[in-house]
């Protein structure tokens, strides 16, 4: 039993038997008379039936009045009488004012880094509220686009326009339809570019000062795509340049407007040209496409919009249908040598012949020179490029449309297999998305509905078509489609004549899935990994491409398919600086925690690079974000991927001073702090830095930043010593030489005294020589061989340009190899200036050269000729005024030579005779040494030194390795009260006490000629009587088996810099001192410790490293 209310509704509910007392056969009903009187009651309800509508001010009524208005009041309408169309026109959902929220952000603050924080977060915050809104309501336009009007959510507005599609507003947000309703772009597809070009002109366009877009997103969904953006303060009295009447009125009426939409032009590279009609002879000169719309808005603010055909039509053979859609990459545009006509083509263009003839110029540019450069590029670099995902971002960063792949893939080896295929995979995949597109266009149309099922069986059915071979997927009409999008496709032999041979070369699962990526398709994880796990199982399937894939999408395997947007870059850039100021405010709280605020900050970056990879804007804020990061990890990370990233966009941005600046700070801060396994391609990227920047810095057509310094000398300078510094790692002649040539380039420019002599240098190995040279040594008063990358490069033409054209004063050529025939002549032209001359290891200069030289230099003081031809007839030549005498190793000198030398050089002041063998005898009585070693002379003893007489002028004396006596040894120490430097081999209670009373020593070597045990009060007493001595070696000492001494030493002697316990065993309890002391501090002044060969326990040898 159902109790109907007067208007027919339902306001009870049936009563059930066991709900009522009385018998059901005392309420029987005339089931018809009750029929006919609920159908009575819901005619009633029809005829009566009312409007209900907010009362808006000024709207009529039904009794011809007009509504007050108010908050809460309604109007009802009887029947016949229906609200006025401007109260259903006006149904756009919540007024959200966009372009003011976005204004009053970019008006705020960025002098510090809490501004530019607030400023990004509320940028990305208003963006991504705008994209939210954007998306939500654009499915719902597209979903209910093909159902009766009486039932959409948002009805279409009539705003004008053809080119743009149906237009609607909801929340603040102009929707139009890039579709083909009026059969002027040749399909939908193509419509769907056009729409595509309105975001690529907007983004080109945002970066202008003063000139204000709107916010705007593309939707793409079930096959169809919207353009979404914000509502301007704008209307038609507002127009100020371009046409709004598709050339019938044309406007340049605000000249600051003209001026700014003309420095755009300058950026963007479009030229300025006559705009109009012919037929209503209304020229005028924009910098512009003619259909586009500036407009003072009502708020006083510049707007500029309908974007879409900015950059010029490429000529291709349909561009008279096709000039809507078919144009140049802005890339191109901005790059190519002379501004194009956005009009060429076109019914507007006033100045058709010669726009028309540089469009079909630079076309051909296009085709014949950059494609071409392009494959080139691609196939010497694709191995290191993470293809298909890069491809499109790589295509359009040099200039190239995705539809011109055909023409890349022609130009590609035909041996190069991997890069073709991949070529041929993407072409295929594009191919298939817009199959794919244009059967859900076709579902919509056709069924008009809004079951979800139904554009699902359609996904999964084109889906499945790929994975068979015998599918409506892979029939001739493929290849039709392939050619019309890719010119000369089918050309390819991979392609060949039918669909069977290009199969032969295709792997279907890789088709899926990258078909899958393009369309949004996203499977649930159990189908992903059944249907990938099949090709990782088999690997032969994606090969072997007649073999039928193991696997069937049903629409359960669908999670989602995801709606397609595409929105301005200002998203991702303002996210991604973000990010970066969060990471260095959390760097100092966990470097982790930093590094993947930094990761993700990179990846909004990247993304807002592929969106308009020409913007130097962008490349730069991206570059100087990895710069300082590289700057400021690097000592707790590897910073190497911020180094290649921050070089990479920083030469994208064409910033020869920031590639400067980059290589100064990784060779200046980074490479001394960064681990030793990253120190090879530090140095690396700042070589590679410096080349990029040189390259710049050469190309005549390169913009010239504000404040630059970064000049070709100062580049080439810093070029030069850093393949300096990898000529010695890698020990490299051929790099060694291109440094030269740098060099030469930077001294060229430099007005320094050394520019001329080093230019006159023909040799590039000698110009390096130059370089380091005048690195060790800036007024060349000395030239060190010791500082040199190779000393056997020193050429005669290099040493005479030296020592004739710069007044050289010492002259170190150890171990150079050089001839006395090089070095005599300038030697004699340089004469008295050489005053320190070190010839050591020059064995090929014989004695009877090496005496002219030595006479030749007469006012040398300081001489090292150790390892030379050295025999008694040299002691001759000696300079008399030699001070520093080095023999080291003349094995043919004899006493005799020495007495010469001894009766004529009364100055010497330090003498080294070590390492010669035949010595028994030296002959010093007649001078006043300060400095004297006889080491490893095995046949000096203690007859031979004669230190029975005071020798209270010497200082330094060593005679260890010799076959002096501990009585020797003692004597030395009676003898040599001032001695502050000791090396003695024998070592005995006795010597130590002697050493002891040398209060003045401050560096003691003690080797012991045989093992003995060294008590451990001789060596607390010697740490007592001498407190100065700072350097302390006692290698190979033996320590008794419960000594302390070796422990208790570094404590004892607070002066102490330098330890050496080299070759020496040492106990446990040794080392567990030795650890004590370290943790007490009590060994802070300790900087040096040498323990090599040092034998401890395997028990101890924690305790030694810590």
């Amino acid at each position: 039993q159902i109790e109907m209310s007067a208007d027919g509704q339902c306001n009870g509910a049936a009563r059930t038997p066991q709900a009522t007392a009385e018998p059901l056969a005392a309420h029987r009903i005339d089931r018809s008379a009750a029929a006919s009187k609920i159908r009575r009651r819901q005619q009633q309800q029809q005829d009566r039936r009312y409007y209900r509508v907010r009362a808006v001010p000024g709207a009529p009524t039904p009794n011809g009045s007009y509504a007050e208005g108010g908050e809460g009041e309604y109007q009802e309408y009887p029947p016949g009488c229906s609200p006025s169309p401007p109260l259903l026109a006006d149904r756009c959902g919540y007024p959200i004012d966009w372009n003011s929220q976005f204004l009053e952000i970019s008006r705020l603050p960025e002098e510090t880094q809490a501004h530019k924080f607030t400023k990004f977060q509320k940028l990305t915050s208003l963006h991504k509220n705008f994209l939210t809104t954007a998306v939500t309501y654009g499915k719902i336009i597209i979903s209910e686009a093909f159902i009766h009007p009486d039932y959409q959510t948002i009805p279409a507005k009539a705003i004008g326009g053809i080119a743009g599609g149906e237009k609607y507003i909801y929340h603040g947000i102009v929707y139009k339809w890039a579709n083909d309703r009026h059969n002027i772009y040749g399909g939908d597809e193509n419509a769907m570019k056009a729409g595509g070009h309105e975001l690529k002109g907007l983004m080109r366009y945002s970066g202008i000062q003063q000139l204000r877009t709107p916010l705007m997103a593309l939707i793409d969904y079930r096959g169809f795509r919207l353009v979404a953006m914000s509502r301007l303060p704008i209307n038609n009295s507002t127009l100020v340049y371009g046409s709004a009447d598709a050339g019938e009125h044309v406007h340049a009426d605000v000249e600051e407007f003209n001026q700014l939409m003309m420095l755009a032009a300058r950026k963007i590279n479009i030229k300025g040209h006559l705009c109009g009609r012919k037929d209503y002879n209304n020229y005028k000169t924009l910098y512009a496409p003619c259909d586009i719309e500036g407009h003072v808005g009502t708020d006083g603010e510049f707007y500029v919009l309908d974007l879409a055909r900015v950059f010029p039509p490429t000529s291709d053979h349909d561009v008279r249908r096709s000039y809507l859609f078919k144009h140049f990459r802005p890339e191109f545009v901005r790059s190519y040598k002379k501004p194009l006509s956005s009009d060429a083509f076109s019914k507007f263009d006033g100045e058709a012949d010669v726009n028309n003839a540089e469009v079909a110029e630079a076309t051909e540019y296009l085709f014949q020179k950059l494609i071409p450069q392009f494959s080139t590029w691609l196939e010497n670099n694709f191995t290191n490029l993470n293809l298909p995902r890069q491809f499109a971002e790589l295509l359009h960063r040099y200039g190239v449309n995705i539809r011109y792949s055909g023409l890349v893939l022609e130009h590609v080896d035909t041996n190069n297999a991997e890069l073709r295929s991949l070529l041929i995979h993407e072409m295929l995949a594009r191919v298939a998305k817009n199959m794919l597109r244009e059967k859900l266009r076709h579902t919509m149309r056709t069924r008009q509905t809004l079951e979800e099922d139904v554009f699902t069986l359609v996904i999964t059915s084109f889906l499945n078509s790929i994975l068979r071979s015998n599918s409506s997927f892979w029939t001739d009409a493929l290849l039709e489609k392939l050619e019309d999008k890719y010119t000369h496709s089918t050309q390819a032999p991979e392609v060949g004549q039918s669909v069977s041979q290009l199969q032969l070369h295709v792997e279907r699962v890789r088709l899926f899935a990258r078909v899958q990526d393009l369309a949004g398709v996203v499977l649930t994880p159990s189908a992903t990994e059944e249907l990938y796990g099949h090709t990782r199982v088999a690997p032969a399937l994606a090969s072997a491409s007649v073999a039928e894939a193991p696997f069937c999408v049903v629409p359960s395997d669908i999670a989602s398919v995801v709606v397609m947007e595409k929105h301005a870059n200002e998203i991702s850039l303002a996210e991604g600086n973000a990010l970066e100021i969060q990471a260095m405010d959390s760097l100092s709280d966990s470097v982790e925690a930093a590094q993947r605020l930094l990761n993700l900050a990179m990846t909004k970056f990247e993304q807002a690079i592929e969106a308009t990879p020409d913007s130097h804007d962008i490349h730069n804020n991206y570059a100087s974000v990895m710069h300082k990061h590289a700057m400021r990890l690097s000592s707790v990370v590897p910073v190497v991927k911020y180094l290649e990233q921050a070089l990479e966009h920083y030469f994208l941005a064409r910033n020869s001073r920031g590639l400067f600046q980059l290589a100064e700070d990784a060779r200046a801060s980074i490479l001394p702090v960064v681990a030793w396994r990253d120190r090879d391609d530090v140095a690396s990227y700042a070589k590679l830095a410096l080349e990029h920047a040189l390259v710049l810095l050469e190309d005549d057509d390169t913009p010239t930043h504000s404040g630059v310094d970064a000049t070709v000398r100062g580049v080439c300078s810093a070029l030069a010593s850093v393949l300096l510094a990898a000529a010695r790692n890698k020990n490299d002649d051929a790099l060694y030489s291109v440094a030269g040539y740098h060099g030469r380039r930077s001294t060229t420019l430099m007005a320094t005294p050394h520019a001329r002599w080093v230019n006159s240098l023909q040799c590039d190995s000698d110009v390096a020589v130059a370089l380091e040279a005048i690195a060790s040594s800036p007024s060349l008063s000395s030239l060190d061989a010791d500082c040199l990358y190779k000393r056997d490069l020193l050429s005669p033409e290099f040493l005479s340009a030296l020592l004739i054209n710069v007044k050289v004063r010492t002259v170190c050529l150890r171990k150079c190899y050089v001839t006395a025939h090089t070095l005599l002549s300038p030697l004699k032209k340089l004469g008295a200036c050489v005053t320190r001359l070190d010839l050591a290891k020059n064995v090929q200069i014989p004695a009877a050269d090496l005496c002219d030289l030595l006479v030749t230099c007469r006012n040398v003081t300081a001489l090292d000729i150790s390892y030379c031809a050295v025999n008694d007839a040299v002691m001759a030549a000696v300079p008399d005024l030699a001070v520093e005498l080095s023999l080291r190793g003349c094995t043919e000198l004899t006493e005799r030579g020495l007495q010469r030398l001894c009766g004529r050089c009364i100055h010497l002041r330090r003498l080294d005779l070590s390492k010669i063998p035949n010595l028994f005898y030296v002959p010093f009585v007649t001078l006043d040494l300060e400095e004297l070693s006889v080491r490893h002379s095995r046949q000096v003893n203690q007859t031979s030194v004669l230190l029975d007489t005071p020798r209270p002028s010497l200082r330094a004396l060593s005679f260890s390795d010799t076959e002096l006596t501990s009585g020797a040894a003692r004597e030395a120490c009676e003898q040599c009260p001032h001695l502050t430097r000791l090396d003695i081999s024998a070592c005995t209670a006795k010597i130590i006490r002697s050493i002891a009373s040398l209060t003045e020593l401050l560096c003691l070597e003690l080797t012991p000629t045989h093992k003995s045990y060294v008590p451990d009060e001789l060596l607390l007493g010697l740490a007592a009587a001498c407190p100065s001595i700072h350097t302390l070696a006692l290698p190979q000492m033996a320590f008794a088996p419960d000594a302390k001494g070796v422990s208790v030493l570094p404590a004892s002697l607070t002066s102490l810099t330098s330890l050496s316990l080299a070759g020496n065993q040492i106990t446990e309890e040794d080392a567990a001192s030795l650890r004590t002391l370290a943790e007490s501090g009590c060994c802070h002044h300790l900087k040096d410790l040498c323990l090599e060969r040092f034998f401890v326990p395997i028990k101890c040898v924690d305790n030694v490293t810590n």
